[in-house]
């Protein structure tokens, strides 16, 4: 599972976000990622952080092993991307 942190009181609703997302990307070049996402069942969850007393959302996202496979070597990168995608589609 992936976890993309959101901000705080999150107003669209997840298929918006990943819809949104996964165009960027397309249009992008990223086939690979938009496919991941397209494949993935995607979630918002709410974060409490009791150290400093932020509260986050999470876009979880749960992956089929063919999907996540290709990107797995690059987790760390991808997470970065794809929060930028998220901050820029929100």
């Amino acid at each position: 599972m992936t976890e993309i942190f959101m901000p705080k009181d999150y107003p669209l609703p997840v298929e918006t976000v990943v819809r949104t997302v996964d165009e960027l990307l397309s249009h992008q070049g990223q086939e690979s990622l938009a496919t991941l996402l397209r494949n993935s069942i995607a979630s918002i969850s709410w974060k409490y952080e009791a150290v400093g007393g932020i509260d986050l959302y999470v876009l979880n996202l749960h992956a089929p092993v063919a999907a996540f496979s290709g990107i797995e070597p690059k987790r760390g990168a991808v997470e970065k991307l794809l929060l930028q995608k998220v901050e820029s589609a929100t």
